[in-house]
This record gives structure tokens, C-alpha cells and sequence, in this order.
């Protein structure tokens, strides 16, 4: 397959602009760290609590290919990470049209084009349709919507798509033309696609955050301009009534259902680290079973007395009886079960399975030294019985998270 090392990531808020004027079909379509993580089925979900499953996984991969390959002027948005340009690269034959991931959300650059953007669209003379959760009704009055098709805040993917698919179907004229614009997390995506396969005429934007401010005063990202500063690049377009007491309960609403990731509380945040922990401790756990039940169980017994005046006589027997092939190999073992497991954070359960036996290593050597000088004199030189391990454990942990990222 094609791979794009160096990529070139255009900017195409004009082009888009040019698009809707001409009625010249294209797509945009973003594809950022959650879909790389959903592609990739890690672990739990994306900031806007959307997890990641397997029917979506396989469905984002199926969409970007049918985008790059078959789909007509197709762009994809693509997230800040070289990793990810390669791994979207290798899933598609023909080369990828990658754009700025902030082609239409109103950040610091381009910000008159991304008005003339929003312009263009609110007085297009196609009808609009804009797929988005319940608290961005506001949008109908800022772009001029024809159809607004809402979708739940998250989740709605696995058990809503057909659903939603079977609304947007019944809204399209084959005969006529669209602007489809979609608010609707990674999902988004693949009804973009879908859509694309059954009526190719249309124009696809994936707005994503990119009016989540304007419309409910609530940032949902973190990062976004203050609602004074947007309100005054937008000015043209806001109708005058935009800030009547008539949408309060939108913005009450907001305050407790969009941008959840950037206001939780000191339980919430640990209960998302105590899992992470508990798994962090049996890698450590198994780490050290791998490296001194070798030790005591071979055949024949125990061969050789402890070393100097340990603190921890076990761990210094243990080491003195070291089985290198047999604990690299369980050592190997043990990484891969946790890269399987845990892929996304397979490089830090590898330092959790490495951490234990060279710091009850140190201990004892520090403990020796108090009791005698002279000991040790081939330190540093005793822990390079770690470099196999290490490499072992690097190796399995890698291999495991790449497999269940695969299959």
C-alpha cells in the first residue's frame, strides 16, 4: 500500500468556500485522536465520553478507505500526530488528501476565511441539512438549517446509526443537491460515507466542536475563544435575537453535558486512575513472579548461597539461582498478556512489569556496602543481567498491543 512520510496538509477553507458557491461536490471528513484510538480499539473513550468499540473500529476503517479510494474530492481532516498520518495511510491504496484538522473550527488562523466559510453556507440557496445533538438548535438561526437531525451526546453509534441513516434517507431528494454538515462525534465519520455511496452530489462538512461555543456559551474542548471574541468574528451572520433570555435553558443545560472531560471532580479523576493503577500493580506483581520463581523452582534445588549481607534475603538468593532463558522467556509472557490487555498503555505496564527486581536489587547492594565497603566492585556492571529482560519485555508488550489492535 501507498505510505505518505511526509505528508502535505493543505489548507482549504477557501477551496470549501469556492465549493458551495460553485455546488461543486466535496467532503471533509476529521479524523483525530479519537478515531485513531477507536481505530486502533484501545481502551475506554474519547473525550466527549463516545467509547470505543469494535463495531465502530471496523467501521472507521471502512469509511477512510472508501473516502481516499473510491469517493470523488475527498478530504480528510487529519489530528496533529505523524503516527496517525501513517496508520490511515496504510489502511487506503490511493494517497490520502490530508487537510487541517481546523479547516472550519474557529481557532487563530485563517479566521476570515472560516467567516466567509460560514457565510457561504448560511446564504447558499441549497437546502441544508445539519446532523448535531439537541443543544446546538441554535444553528438552525446562525447557518439558515433546513433539517436538523439530532443525535444523543454519545453513544449513539452502535445502536442509532441505522436509525439515523433511515432520517437523513428520508430527507434527501436524489434530484436535489445538499450541504450536509455533521456535529455527531466519531460516528460522524461513517455517515459521511454511507451518505457519499448513496448520493455523491452533495457537500459533506464535518463541523465537529467547531460551533459548540456560539450556540450553548460552554466550551467543549478547552481551547476555544472566549464567547465575546466569537461573538464579534461572527457578528455578520448572528441573527438579532441570538441572545435572548429564550435559549437560557440551553445554556444551563450545556453546563453540565458538554465538555464533561474539563470540569470533573477530584472522584471522578480518580476513578479513572485507580484501574489504571490496580493493573500498573499486578504488572509490577507478575514482573517480579517472572523473575524469581525461576529461581526457586528448577530441578535439583537451589545451587547457590546469597551474595554479601542482604536486607532481602529471598530476592538475593533468587538472584544469585537467576535463570536468564527461563525468566526472559516468562518475562516475554507475562508483557504480552499485558499489551494485550491494556494496548494503549502498553509502554507504561512494561515499566511497571521492569520496576521491581532492580530496586530490590539496589536496596540489597546499597545494604551491602553499608556493611562493607569493598563489596560490589563490579558495580555498575551487575545490572546489565537486565538488558535481555528489558529487551523482552519492550518486545512482548509492543507485540501484544500491536495484535489486539490488528485482530
Amino acid at each position: 500500500m501507498a505510505m505518505q512520510t511526509t505528508p502535505k496538509i493543505i489548507e482549504i477553507t477557501n477551496y470549501l468556500s469556492d465549493c458551495i458557491e460553485s455546488k461543486t461536490p466535496v467532503s471533509f471528513s476529521k479524523y483525530g485522536d479519537g478515531e485513531f484510538f477507536a481505530a486502533n480499539l484501545f481502551d475506554g473513550h474519547n473525550c466527549d465520553n463516545d467509547a470505543y468499540t469494535e463495531k465502530l473500529k471496523n467501521d472507521l476503517v471502512r469509511s477512510i478507505r472508501y473516502m481516499v479510494d473510491e469517493a470523488q474530492n475527498a478530504y480528510i481532516g487529519i489530528w496533529h500526530a505523524s503516527e496517525h498520518v501513517a496508520f490511515w495511510q496504510s489502511k487506503c491504496q490511493k494517497k490520502i488528501k490530508w487537510a487541517k484538522y481546523h479547516t472550519i473550527i474557529m481557532d487563530s488562523d485563517s479566521r476570515r476565511e472560516k467567516l466567509n466559510l460560514f457565510k457561504k453556507i448560511k446564504h447558499s440557496n441549497l437546502k441544508k441539512i445539519y446532523v448535531c445533538n439537541p443543544l446546538l438548535i441554535k444553528s438552525k438561526y446562525l447557518l439558515n438549517i433546513d433539517f436538523l437531525v439530532h443525535v444523543p451526546l454519545n453513544n449513539w453509534f452502535d445502536d442509532y446509526f441505522d436509525e439515523i441513516m433511515k432520517q437523513l434517507i428520508q430527507i434527501i431528494n436524489p434530484s436535489e443537491q445538499y450541504i450536509v454538515m455533521t456535529s455527531a462525534g466519531m460516528g460522524a465519520k461513517v455517515l459521511i460515507c454511507e451518505l457519499t455511496r448513496l448520493f455523491p452530489n452533495n457537500i459533506y462538512l464535518d463541523f465537529g466542536s467547531a460551533i459548540d461555543k456560539i450556540c450553548t456559551k460552554k466550551t467543549s474542548r478547552g481551547w476555544e475563544p472566549s464567547y465575546k471574541k466569537l461573538m464579534k468574528d461572527l457578528g455578520e451572520i448572528l441573527p438579532d435575537n441570538w441572545d435572548d433570555s429564550e435559549f437560557d435553558r440551553i445554556y444551563t443545560e450545556a453546563e453540565v453535558k458538554l465538555g464533561i472531560h474539563l470540569n470533573r471532580n477530584p472522584v471522578d479523576s480518580h476513578s479513572d486512575i485507580l484501574p489504571l493503577l490496580i493493573w500498573s500493580l499486578l504488572a509490577a506483581l507478575s514482573g517480579l513472579c517472572a523473575f524469581v520463581l525461576p529461581s526457586f523452582l528448577p530441578i535439583g534445588g537451589l545451587s547457590k548461597l546469597a551474595y554479601g549481607w542482604p536486607l532481602i534475603n529471598w530476592f538475593a538468593i533468587a538472584l544469585a539461582n537467576f535463570q536468564q532463558g527461563i525468566s526472559t522467556g516468562c518475562f516475554f509472557v507475562v508483557a504480552f498478556g499485558f499489551g494485550i490487555a491494556h494496548p494503549r498503555f502498553w509502554l507504561l505496564l512494561a515499566g511497571a512489569i521492569l520496576f521491581v527486581p532492580p530496586i530490590l536489587h539496589a536496596v540489597n547492594i546499597v545494604h551491602d556496602l553499608i556493611c562493607d565497603a569493598t563489596s560490589h566492585n563490579l558495580l555498575p556492571f551487575e545490572f546489565l543481567i537486565y538488558i535481555p529482560v528489558c529487551l523482552s519485555v519492550l518486545a512482548g508488550s509492543f507485540l501484544g498491543q500491536f495484535v489486539r489492535r490488528v485482530l
